[in-house]
This record gives structure tokens, sequence and C-alpha cells, in this order.
């Protein structure tokens, strides 16, 4: 769409790409976060002490780095990404420094997952704000509105979740 130059149909498929990014993310992501403990206690007999964390926030993590992807297309459409490059490069690359501090700190292993996460939101509000200058046209109040609608969503969904965990005992059942 970007190469023909119709910026609307652009911004349209964006926005349908971010939506069907989230709904499909949070349609696997988000029972594997509530039921983790379940899941590696099928897999593992002695699962590791911050194992359950770990995955957490890399879920979480990984969720910021697939919606990401959509404004890493958008860039890449107008043929610009050194800037993005540069960027994401050195954002990824300040994460090392970061975790070295902490770690002399005394903080535990968990901040580095902290950095990792940090590094990708930060990451993604760069790329949003990098695919605005390149492709004016963009707005991006309707990605954030987007964003924080699925949000709601998300915490909307997720309320029935937790009923369900208190009231019910671990089982694949109900994991799905």
């Amino acid at each position: 769409a970007y190469a023909q130059g119709s910026f609307q149909e652009m911004m349209r498929l964006m926005k349908s790409a971010m939506s069907l990014c989230i709904f499909l993310s949070l349609l696997v992501s988000l029972p594997l976060y509530i039921e983790i403990e379940y899941v590696m206690n099928l897999g593992l007999v002695n699962p590791p002490v911050m194992a359950v964390e770990f995955v957490r926030l890399l879920i979480v993590s990984a969720f910021f780095a697939l919606i990401t992807l959509i404004f890493t297309i958008g860039i890449e459409a107008t043929g610009y990404n050194r800037q993005m490059n540069i960027y994401t490069g050195s954002i990824f690359m300040l994460t090392i420094p970061v975790m070295y501090i902490f770690f002399k700190m005394g903080f535990g292993v968990l901040y580095s997952y902290y950095c990792i996460l940090g590094a990708n939101i930060l990451i993604f509000l760069s790329n949003m704000v990098i695919c605005k200058h390149l492709v004016p046209s963009i707005r991006l109040t309707d990605y954030m509105w987007l964003f924080l609608k699925s949000a709601v969503v998300i915490v909307l969904s997720v309320l029935p979740a937790i009923y369900i965990v208190r009231h019910y005992d671990a089982s694949f059942l109900r994991l799905i």
C-alpha cells in the first residue's frame, strides 16, 4: 500500500494486523500466562524456582515484541530502515550495562528479564515514533487507542480466568 501511495490503506492494514496480533497472541499466551505453573509441572518433575516468573516476563516481553513488528513492517515499507536499526540495536545493547549495574547492586536474575521487557517496550515506542516520522499521515493516537482498548479487553477477559483459577483445581481442562 505504501509503494502505491495509499497511506490510508496502509494505516487500515496496520490497524488490522495489530488487532489480529493482539487477539491471536492473547488467545495463546493468556491461558499459558495464568496456568504456567501447571504446564511446567506437566513437563518437569521439579521446575526451577524462578522459572514461572521468567516465563511470565518472557510472555509479556514477547507480546510487546510482536506488536512492535507491525510498526517495523511500516518502517520497512518506506525503505528507510537505518534509523530503526540504530535505535533498536542501541536499546538492546544498553540492556547489557543496565543488567550489569543491577547485578552489581545485588539485584536478582529476575531483573535481567525486567530489562529485556523494558527494552521491548522502548523499542515499541521508538518504532511508533519513527513510523510517524517516515509516514506523517499515520495517526499514532489511533494505534494508542487500539492498544488501550485491547488492554481493557485483556483485563475483562482475565477476570473470569482469575475466578476459575481460584475456584477450580489445576488441570488440563482449566488450562483450556
